[in-house]
Parts: C-alpha cells; structure tokens; sequence
C-alpha cells in the first residue's frame, strides 16, 4: 500500500519533496515495497533536482536511523534494493533534499 504525503498536503511540504501542489498526481509515496530472496525493494517517483536518502532503523528510536543509500532524482520511478536487510523487523523511510 503506497504511503504518502495527505491529499492537500502544506506547500513547505509540497516546496521540499519539489511536486506540483496543483497536480493530484504530482506527490511523494512509495509506490512498491516488497522483502523478496535478495533483500527489500522499493521504488518511488523522482523530481528532477532533489536528493532521496533511504534510511533504514530496527526500532523507529531517534538517532537509530542509518542513511544506506542517496538517490539522485531524474524525475524517472528509482527503484532501490537493500541487500543487507536482516532481523525480524526493518523500517524504512526517505528524507528528500534539495
């Protein structure tokens, strides 16, 4: 299930993930994410510009978030694979920078 900024989301959110407030289409959500035999994958849309750091934490505690990968956006769907996922539980989240 994509997970995503609310329909009507604030313009500074709307200003830092770089979409279109005007555009219903234009937003930040995960479209996939799925644990398969190489690891866990995601993808999302892009906007051209803006930097996508995927996190990864065990516990959701402050300061246990791991940066373990910086995505260029191209304004293409990036697909992201973390090999690495191991424990009973793993979160995930995407910080976007200018």
């Amino acid at each position: 299930m994509p997970r995503d900024l609310p329909r009507g989301g604030n313009n500074r959110d709307e200003f830092a993930t770089g979409t279109d407030p005007r555009d219903p289409g234009s937003r930040l959500f995960v479209r996939e994410g799925a644990l398969d035999a190489t690891g866990w994958a995601m993808s999302f849309p892009t906007v051209r510009g803006r930097s996508y750091i995927v996190e990864r934490s065990a516990t959701l505690a402050p300061g246990s978030w791991i940066a373990i990968e910086t995505i260029l956006g191209n304004g293409a769907e990036q697909i992201f694979s973390d090999p690495n996922a191991s424990g009973p539980r793993q979160f995930y989240r995407l910080r976007v920078s200018r």
